[in-house]
């Protein structure tokens, strides 16, 4: 996602680049204490589409207001995409529930 940010003009120091997560969550609870010291509340998020619906729900979840950008897939095979959707269905139905229970 950094390249394509790269390749449609995103300047480098507008890309926040955070690689020590696992998980959804932790991807967006890591780069929250660095966007407090940057004052930035709003956020866009550059995923594939199929993800798209559950990093909104954490972002908005921690805080953040956030908005995606689902740059176009290219060179994915079909059962590649099929398999992403598929599990993207009830990791969503998941993150739901558990941030749901919460509140």
């Amino acid at each position: 996602m950094q390249q394509i940010c790269r390749e449609a003009g995103v300047p480098a120091g507008a890309i926040l680049l955070e690689d020590k997560s696992h998980t959804t969550h932790e991807n967006l609870a890591n780069i929250q204490p660095l966007l407090a010291k940057l004052e930035q509340p709003f956020i866009v998020i550059v995923t594939d589409r199929y993800h798209k619906w559950r990093a909104l729900l954490v972002a908005r979840h921690l805080g953040f207001l956030a908005q995606a950008s689902c740059p176009v897939q290219s060179g994915t095979s079909a059962f590649r995409v099929i398999k992403s959707w598929l599990r993207e269905v009830p990791a969503l139905i998941y993150y739901w529930w558990r941030f749901r229970r919460r509140s």
